[in-house]
């Protein structure tokens, strides 16, 4: 397989209505007159970010603190993920990007507890980034549990957890993640608040899960920031911290070093969203798969989708969801959505809210969108073509979507995320997707 094919930045939202996606300049494979940024509100509730690494390509990853050009100087480091076909497995080839400051790529990963921790949400953790999964040639963490206090620490579910580590684990972590966090109005440790901003001050990130965020936002990190929790504890954490800008909808929430997230479930589309920004698509998917979840859920997605009882009109919808992905080069408005499911279009139009959480125009953007990243994957198709048959009618209008929804144009995401058939192949080999003996 042939070595990096490209570099490119990823983006970052460093605050309430700043963002910068495309940190140091247009990276190579983008044209100057095209997209290439665009500005936010209090971070970016990212699902699909558009610029993501993949196969063979070389990532180079700002810290949010400045890049090439900027008053902080570039702080980027490179990783290419490499498939050995001799070997049959990915190999993380990694160093410095030019003009480097530090050689930071997210191998290091901590989960730091408090005197009780959720059982599911530290156990997403473990799975995603604590399982060795190096036999079957995916890249591989190392991945640790660190507290206050070391020790035996209770769980949620009625066991205790063996905690090793104290705090000067987080020293030499990439990646702190809080699985838990009381959600009484106790005081914080300050060695705990001292240690986290030290790892924020030197271009680490930070990830909560459902009440984590209450820890974050203790510590003052979430200042500014919009940000995800379980619902249940949306207006506790806004009362309190009225500083922090709680989004009781979504499902995470990226806003450059600190990404936050809802309960349960959520942790899991979170902790797939940072691998696939990490080491890309590919990899994410192959991932998901030995999990046996979905690989991909917006962040925008609502986290609670009300669809109590099936029923007739539910099995319609979802045959005509089944339908649309397949006519998506036709223009379908509601009504002939609404006239196919039988129902009034303003019926039809709530209980489609009601079975998937966003509105009829959403999705169908959301599917188009998703057919014409796979198009310039893996077609040679004119951008024209690519936008006619997911129905965005023409190029024009292909660009304004990719640009306001994937933060880059069509062009530059074929020259950098398509994909080989050697990669292709590689991700969906037997001998990838083949279940171990003792690991997942």
């Amino acid at each position: 397989m042939p070595g990096p094919l490209g570099d490119l930045c990823r983006g970052q939202v460093h605050g309430a209505g700043e963002a910068a996606l495309l940190p140091g300049g247009v990276p190579p494979g983008v044209d100057h007159d095209e997209p290439g940024s665009a500005t936010g509100q209090g971070g970016v509730d990212v699902g699909r970010v558009g610029l993501e690494p993949q196969l063979g390509r070389e990532v180079r990853d700002c810290g949010g603190i400045g890049c090439a050009g900027g008053a902080g100087g570039c702080r980027c480091h490179t990783t290419t993920l490499v498939w050995l076909a001799q070997e049959q497995k990915w190999q993380n080839r990694q160093g410095p990007g030019i003009g480097c400051q530090t050689d930071r790529v997210l191998q290091d990963v901590v989960a730091v507890v408090g005197e009780q921790v959720a059982a599911f949400e530290l156990g997403v953790l473990a799975e995603v980034f604590g399982l060795d999964r190096s036999s079957a040639g995916l890249p591989g963490y190392d991945f640790a549990v660190a507290a206050v206090r070391p020790g035996l620490v209770p769980t949620t579910s009625g066991y205790a957890v063996q905690v090793q580590h104290g705090l000067q684990r987080l020293a030499q972590a990439d990646l702190i993640a809080v699985p838990s966090w009381t959600t009484t109005d106790s005081p914080v440790p300050p060695e705990l608040v001292t240690a986290l901003h030290a790892a924020v001050d030197r271009g680490a990130r930070v990830l909560s899960v459902c009440s984590g965020a209450f820890l974050l936002a203790a510590a003052g990190l979430l200042d500014g920031r919009r940000t995800a929790t379980h619902w249940q504890y949306a207006k506790t954490l806004a009362d309190r911290y009225p500083a922090v800008q709680v989004d009781a909808d979504v499902l995470y929430v990226d806003t450059g070093q600190v990404i936050t997230s809802a309960g349960t479930a959520a942790a899991i589309d979170a902790c797939l969203y940072l691998v696939r920004a990490e080491h890309g698509a590919a990899v994410a998917n192959t991932v998901a798969r030995r999990m046996v979840v979905a690989p991909h859920r917006s962040g925008g997605q609502a986290q609670f989708v009300e669809a109590p009882v099936p029923s007739t009109h539910a099995t319609d919808l979802a045959a005509l969801l089944d339908w649309a992905r397949a006519h998506l080069a036709k223009p379908l408005p509601v009504a002939v959505l609404a006239r196919r499911a039988h129902m009034s279009q303003r019926t039809f139009a709530r209980r489609f809210t009601a079975a998937t959480g966003t509105t009829p125009h959403r999705w169908l953007l959301d599917q188009r969108l998703a057919h014409a990243e796979h198009l310039l994957e893996t077609t040679d198709l004119t951008i024209d073509d690519v936008a006619r048959r997911c129905g965005l009618g023409s190029s024009d209008t292909l660009r304004h979507q990719f640009a306001r929804r994937r933060r880059t144009s069509p062009q530059a995401f074929r020259r950098t995320f398509q994909a080989s058939a050697a990669a292709h192949i590689a991700a969906r080999s037997p001998t990838l997707t083949r279940p171990a003996e003792v690991s997942r």
